[in-house]
């Protein structure tokens, strides 16, 4: 059974960049938790499991990263658009090379491998980003102007 993670639709009853940053905190905190515990008690990792941990790893990462700066005095606004500009480039990257790899023939099982977890982490952050995007253009321009310099994280 995979690791419980808090869904956004069902736990941000209003969106706002506070309560995002706290959803993707605990969301994070619960992967990694869980992926330590299989790993410190030798039992094998699923790939859903390490999907979860690493599309949770992502989006937090995001997500601070946009209240470190809204932090730092660039307002809320200007730090979410700042990012999702950066983030959005995930959305188109290609995936080309790594496929080639996996559907040549000479190619070892460590080449075909890395090419899979390749094509995989770019997946995970297409999806992650997608998210990102999602819930930023969801945030009310009323509720960036109350906020401005009301993000953080007490970690």
């Amino acid at each position: 059974m995979s690791t419980p993670t808090p869904d956004f639709r069902r736990h941000l009853k209003s969106i706002s960049p506070q309560s995002i940053v706290d959803t993707q905190r605990a969301t994070y905190e619960i992967n990694v938790a869980g992926l330590a515990a299989r790993l410190n008690h030798d039992q094998r990792l699923r790939a859903e499991q390490v999907y979860e941990g690493l599309y949770a790893h992502l989006s937090r990462t995001w997500w601070r990263l946009v209240a470190r700066h809204t932090q730092q005095g660039l307002g809320i606004a200007r730090a979410i658009a700042k990012f999702s500009s950066w983030i959005g480039c995930y959305l188109t990257d290609d995936l080309a090379e790594a496929r080639a790899v996996i559907v040549r023939g000479n190619a070892s099982d460590e080449e075909q491998a890395l090419a899979h977890l390749e094509c995989a982490l770019e997946l995970i952050k297409r999806a992650a980003a997608r998210e990102f995007l999602d819930h930023a253009a969801k945030i009310p321009a009323e509720q960036l102007k109350n906020q401005t310099n009301e993000m953080g994280e007490s970690k």
